[in-house]
């Protein structure tokens, strides 16, 4: 997994990779007075790459950025259903008063994937929704949202 620039680059499997990109966060976004408004987005993907399953980790609603990241990095390392995964987890994007969404294609070994953040839960998990389907070829039906939720505002 490489990052650059808000896309990153997932190995689906030997010599064949995939792209997320990250939309861009809202540039519109409001100054919360929330005391608790910190998120992070970590994933894990095994060597083989994403046909070999990834972990993911979230958080939201946290004091300070390092603890958002903290606790997404504890619960994909701890992701029990892919091992190999879990083991290569890192923190790819984090977010303050925002939302965020996950979209993915279910099955085990499918490249389908997107991931976003923006300021509405709607607009994120569209943009998540879009990203998966763009990823995933001819499963593009099969992309479904896997998880989203807001900071506290």
């Amino acid at each position: 997994m490489a990052r650059s620039d808000g896309v990153v680059i997932f190995r689906l499997r030997k010599g064949v990779s995939t792209r997320c990109t990250f939309w861009p966060r809202d540039s519109t976004a409001a100054a919360s007075s929330s005391a608790n408004a910190f998120g992070a987005i970590a994933l894990g993907v095994p060597e083989e790459g994403l046909s070999a399953g990834l972990a993911t980790g979230t958080s939201w609603g946290y004091p300070t950025q390092n603890q958002a990241s903290q606790r997404a990095l504890t619960e994909c390392r701890a992701y029990k259903s892919n091992p190999q995964a879990a083991q290569q987890c890192k923190i790819v994007d984090t977010f303050h008063d925002q939302c965020y969404a996950i979209a993915m294609d279910p099955d085990p070994g499918t490249p389908g994937l997107g991931l976003a953040i923006a300021n509405a839960i709607g607009a994120a998990e569209e943009r998540a929704m879009a990203d998966c389907k763009k990823t995933a070829g001819d499963r593009a039906k099969f992309c479904k949202m896997s998880e989203s939720n807001c900071d506290a505002r």
